[in-house]
């Protein structure tokens, strides 16, 4: 999928001219198109747990990242952690953040669009009765989450919209996806 390309292909630091080649073979072979990506977790010790990325699979077959990615997880001080690390919705919103400007700055590129600014800042609404278990009528995850972009763009206010929109962590979000959880016990 990779080709020689000049340096003029590039848009908004994305070789353009790969990237849109590589659309049009997943487009043309969609069995490459299915992608799992995964990550283990272990708990180290209170709050504190991280969490290993090293390999996905795509176009078809297993495939390794050059080297395995750790985040860590914890929680504030104030509620008992080591403050060692952002806590798990922390890191959603993170995860959040960058979704939206990787996805913008790729589909901005392949259309052309020029982005010479791109930044966001995002909050996110709990209460934390829920998660401690004092009210079973509460919900445990985020209420609301506000995401504010600013950017410097050829594209116009409605055309960003359109590209943040195809962010995949947004459309969880957004729209829910199915989780199956099991547990395996040494008991």
């Amino acid at each position: 999928m990779k080709t020689e390309t000049s340096p003029s292909t590039y848009c908004n630091g994305v070789d353009a001219e790969s990237l849109r080649n590589t659309i049009a073979f997943l487009g043309e072979n969609l069995d490459k198109a299915q992608f799992k990506f995964r990550a283990r977790n272990r708990w180290i010790d209170g709050s504190l747990n991280e969490a290993t990325i090293d390999s996905f699979h795509a176009l078809g077959e297993e495939q390794s990242h050059e080297h395995a990615h750790v985040v860590q997880a914890d929680q504030p001080a104030l509620i008992l952690g080591k403050d060692v690390a952002p806590n798990p919705v922390e890191n959603l919103l993170a995860a959040l953040s960058s979704c939206i400007a990787t996805t913008t700055i790729y589909h901005a590129a392949a259309n052309g669009e020029t982005i010479e600014a791109l930044s966001s800042e995002l909050e996110g609404a709990i209460d934390v009765q829920g998660f401690m278990g004092i009210d079973p009528e509460v919900r445990e995850g985020f209420n609301e989450i506000t995401v504010k972009v600013k950017a410097r763009s050829s594209a116009n206010r409605e055309r960003l919209m359109e590209l943040i929109s195809k962010s995949p962590v947004l459309d969880v979000l957004r729209n829910g996806t199915k989780v199956a959880v099991t547990v395996e016990t040494d008991r």
